[in-house]
């Protein structure tokens, strides 16, 4: 043993090789600041032992390195930049001073190898993996760039274009990826691995391998013509502007920063990556992405400490409309055994028929085989007798948003069902307790919401009701994670937390388009400058309008101070005169093609929707922001007041996972928070004089007061 500490271990065999064995007591290894004060000890042991004769660099777990640790990056980001810049160049220097080692050095990489691990990876002069495999540079995700070299090294070692290409996406590879586009040296079965390892290692010792030449690649700067280098950037710029909006500015710092170090000396190039990662560092779109993605983690492994549950095997769900194909198509996805009840036979053809597409758009893209997709499909059992459903261990009810129908279904349902069968409902604004008011177990009983397109949307919210018992929730919350969502557990109320936010916004947008502001300016300010994926008015034809007015009614009656609306606008215009959006092709606007992939061709405004030559067409961009914002910034606050949500991390994440908030804005918290609560009050005074959606709740006064945030 040469040296050892809490995360790695240096050994020196016989041969003599070290062998630099990562090992945290956590269940990931990460590159944090104790770790890496760790290797530079580790190395200035190797430096300081002449007889070794190579390197070999891995991991005691199954996988290789996560990365670096995410949870210490925004303390990191605060600290002034003089300091941060001091300790990147410490971080580079201690790579440097691994592939400048006297001897040959190989990196045993498995499963995941991530951001920092894989920038440590590339400083040696071999690479080999096993079959398990995830290799890639997923900064840009996080709203920053490699910062520790790998923007340096790995155009060197793949070539300028396919390194900007993974870099700037983020992508990450497998074992066979990587191996043939030069990311790794050779590949082989994790039984071999190790054994593999050595003998490579002890080749390059021996002078059989050329490991010098190896290194030098890494070092050499690239050099292209003038005309190549035009072509590679501008071929780079038109990938990236069809990939990411400019709201997301690391891929273009990437870019930029690759293109500016290709052909510098390693130390120059260095430098130049360093500039732009610490831009970055201060950029708001890094704050807000890397606490999403801590949010994320947080509020996932908050589900995963529920109590542990029995899977169900035997799933039912009523209602075949869209919400009840798409749970369907879920649920088979993942395997469990699914029925799908109707009392209309053409509903449960159009279930099957939305299934089967969307496994087979699956088979298309190659994320299942053909053999997959019959065994999916051979699980899927369609029904009009209620009496299929006695054997169900878990029932999703998905049935028309309507109090009377819902309970009756229900009560139907509860007939047929098992004592310790659990009923569930995907409700998206009815309150769960009303639900279970005449049911003979209300216990067990809780909200089980998806969001549209179930396939695509990562959450789901979990509605406690005032009788669901805890184990009714904990089945619950495990269900979902099975599905491959993120659970959020939130208390019962109309609406619940998402669709409530989501109705004051949209009330918002109501309100405007009464006054007289266009819906398409509305929709293009918000999607274009905002970043939503869809404005309100695009957002409303995709939900459906005759939907949407349903629960923007239920909502109203619940909270008529914000949110009631004048009894003919232009959403109740056009539901009236029997334009439902896309699902009838028409609504604020018009649409071709079938339902699952109808796309908005022009838009379709009759007199209903507004006159934008009124006085509230000419708000600036900033105002009219500020309209449609507010309200729903509010809104989540009073939830957060009323403990429908539990702290402002799961409502940040419900919103960005179930709205599409933007994330680079981080969730309604986040965003409040990086507006300035001070501000976010001076402009929603501002706005008074237009109703309750624009009064300020109390807790944001008492937080400006006490010098309080959310984070």
């Amino acid at each position: 043993m040469l040296h050892e500490a809490d995360t790695l271990q240096l050994y020196l065999n016989h041969s003599p090789l070290a062998e630099l064995v990562f090992d945290t007591d956590a269940s990931a290894n990460k590159l944090n600041r104790q770790t890496l004060l760790a290797l530079e000890q580790a190395i200035a042991k190797l430096e300081q032992t002449p007889q070794v004769r190579g390197l070999l660099i891995r991991s005691a777990k199954t996988h290789f390195m996560v990365g670096a640790d995410v949870t210490e990056f925004l303390s990191l980001f605060a600290q002034p930049e003089a300091e941060l810049d001091s300790w990147l160049q410490w971080v580079n220097q201690l790579f440097c001073r691994i592939e400048s080692l006297p001897f040959p050095t190989l990196c045993a990489l498995s499963s995941h190898t991530l951001g920092g691990g894989c920038e440590l990876a590339l400083c040696t002069d071999f690479r080999l993996a096993d079959t398990s495999l995830q290799i890639g540079l997923p900064e840009t995700k996080l709203g920053i760039m490699p910062g520790w070299g790998g923007s340096v090294r790995l155009p060197r070692l793949i070539g300028l274009e396919p390194a900007m290409k993974a870099i700037t996406t983020g992508r990450i590879l497998t074992s066979s990826a990587a191996l043939h586009s030069g990311w790794v040296d050779a590949v082989a079965e994790s039984d071999d691995m190790l054994a593999l390892a050595r003998r490579m290692l002890t080749a390059a010792a021996d002078g059989e391998l050329d490991w010098q030449a190896h290194r030098l690649r890494k070092l050499k700067a690239l050099h292209y013509s003038t005309a190549e280098l035009q072509l590679i950037q501008t071929m780079a710029n038109d990938q990236l502007q069809h990939l990411v909006s400019t709201h997301y500015p690391a891929p273009w710092h990437a870019l930029t920063a690759m293109i500016a170090s290709h052909a510098l000396n390693v130390e120059s190039a260095l430098a130049i990556e360093r500039q732009h990662f610490l831009a970055l560092t201060r950029t708001p779109q890094a704050e807000a992405l890397v606490g999403h993605f801590l949010n994320e983690q947080r509020v996932k492994a908050k589900a995963r400490a529920t109590p542990p549950t029995t899977l169900p095997h035997q799933i039912s769900i009523l209602g075949a409309g869209i919400m009840g194909s798409g749970i369907g198509y879920q649920c088979l996805r993942q395997g469990f055994d699914t029925t799908v009840h109707d009392i209309h036979a053409p509903a449960l053809l159009r279930c099957q028929q939305t299934i089967t597409h969307l496994l087979e758009q699956d088979l298309a893209k190659q994320r299942l085989t053909e053999h997959q997709l019959v065994t999916a499909l051979n699980r899927l059992h369609l029904t009009s007798n209620a009496d299929d459903l006695d054997h169900s261990e878990l029932i999703i009810e998905a049935v028309a948003e309507q109090l009377d129908i819902k309970q009756q279904v229900l009560i139907n349902c509860e007939r047929h069902l098992s004592p310790q069968a659990l009923l569930t409902s995907n409700t998206s604004a009815i309150p769960i307790s009303q639900l279970a008011s005449r049911l003979q177990r209300p216990e067990q009983l809780c909200g089980l919401h998806f969001f549209n397109p179930v396939p695509r949307m990562g959450l789901v919210e979990v509605v406690r009701g005032a009788r669901s018992s805890e184990a009714c929730v904990a089945h619950a919350c495990n269900f979902a994670l099975a599905l491959g969502k993120t659970p959020v557990v939130v208390n019962d109320g109309p609406g619940f937390f998402v669709n409530r936010v989501l109705f004051a916004y949209l009330s918002a947008f109501r309100q405007l388009v009464a006054a007289g502001t266009n819906p398409y300016q509305i929709d293009h300010l918000m999607e274009q400058q905002f970043g939503w994926p869809m404005g309100p008015a695009r957002l409303l034809d995709t939900i459906g309008l005759d939907i949407a007015l349903h629960a923007a009614n239920i909502l109203a009656a619940a909270f008529p101070e914000r949110m009631t609306q004048p009894e003919r606008d232009a959403l109740s215009a056009l539901v009236a005169d029997g334009h439902l959006g896309k699902k009838t092709g028409q609504g604020f606007y018009r649409y071709t093609g079938n339902e699952l992939n109808a796309l908005p061709t022009e838009p379709w405004a009759p007199d209903a929707v507004g006159n934008p030559a009124t006085s509230a067409g000419e708000l600036t961009d900033s105002l009219l922001t500020e309209r449609l914002i507010i309200p729903l910034l509010h809104e989540a606050v009073r939830c957060l007041e009323e403990s429908i949500i539990a702290t402002p991390a799961e409502g940040d994440l419900a919103l960005v996972l179930g709205l599409g908030f933007p994330s680079f804005r981080g969730g309604p918290f986040r965003y409040l928070q990086q507006w300035g609560l001070a501000h976010a009050i001076a402009a929603a005074e501002r706005h008074a004089q237009h109703g309750g959606l624009y009064a300020v709740p109390t807790t944001l006064y008492e937080m400006v007061a006490n010098q309080q945030g959310f984070y």
